[in-house]
């Protein structure tokens, strides 16, 4: 027999192969093919032959990485029949705090991680990509025994009032040993306030902004700006006008935060409070 086949590069991602081949059992053959991966989650091939005598066959496969499982479709068309086939692959981990799923199979030494308790967080382990469910768990389905792996928290998969605080983790494992990681994620609140005194005046900047104890929070930017990082439910806000002269930020806050926007515009009124 005898055979001749080309690869060609089309980009970092996508690949094109032709061959042609030749033998007494099936005589001369050729076909061609292409494959592309499209994203880290998606990737497909197709593919064309051509034989003597013969209708040509068609074939494609897509590969697809879901949050709890790898799902592999195909469909071939050669002569008068057509052919599918559906495949699912992955892991289940039972462990002390209940059950997670892994859309790759698990080896003898893996982690269970922990994001908060938020579904859908993006986290990065040796095997590839995983989601969390929603316990906020997911699963390292294989670590290097006796080597060091890191494991890292994808920011951009946060909401916007999310935030994480050990966004990374290296762990060396034992061989056969089975790792618990926490990632300690929290919500914020941001907030700019824009406040007036009751005459409809900006604030002047410089200004020093306590809360109910007296303690500092931030200072009064320019017309009126006051930036809060992390406003807790409740909190009092009290503006120093001078050494015996404040007044009290009033401002209405929605209910639920939107974790869309990154900064929550408020408009606030400073009502004169004569502390003497």
């Amino acid at each position: 027999s005898a055979y001749l086949t080309v690869g060609m590069p089309l980009g970092e991602q996508r690949r094109a192969r032709s061959y042609v081949r030749s033998d007494p059992r099936s005589g001369v053959r050729s076909g061609v093919s292409m494959s592309e991966v499209l994203s880290e989650t998606l990737a497909y091939s197709a593919s064309a032959e051509q034989r003597e005598a013969a209708a040509p066959s068609l074939g494609l496969r897509v590969n697809a990485l879901t949050h709890y499982s790898r799902v592999d479709l195909g469909l071939n068309q050669r002569d008068s029949a057509s052919e599918f086939d559906v495949g699912l692959r992955g892991g289940m981990a039972l462990h002390r705090d209940g059950v997670t799923l892994s859309p790759y199979p698990l080896r003898e030494t893996f982690a269970v991680l922990k994001a908060g308790d938020r579904a859908g967080l993006k986290l990065y382990t040796p095997q590839g990509p995983v989601w969390t469910d929603v316990s906020g768990r997911a699963v390292a389905a294989s670590l290097p025994p006796y080597a060091t792996a890191r494991l890292e928290v994808d920011p951009l998969s946060l909401p916007r009032n999310v935030e994480v605080l050990d966004g990374y983790q290296e762990v060396e494992a034992g061989r056969g040993s089975v790792q618990h990681l926490d990632f300690t994620v929290t919500r914020v609140r941001r907030v700019l306030l824009k406040a007036r005194t009751v005459d409809r005046q900006w604030l002047p900047s410089g200004l020093l902004v306590q809360d109910r104890q007296g303690a500092f929070v931030t200072t009064v930017l320019e017309a009126g700006t006051i930036f809060l990082p992390d406003i807790k439910p409740g909190q009092l806000l009290r503006v120093q006008l001078s050494d015996s002269a404040h007044c009290d930020l009033q401002f209405n806050l929605a209910e639920a935060p939107d974790e869309h926007a990154l900064i929550e515009p408020v408009d606030a009124l400073c009502q004169p409070l004569n502390l003497t």
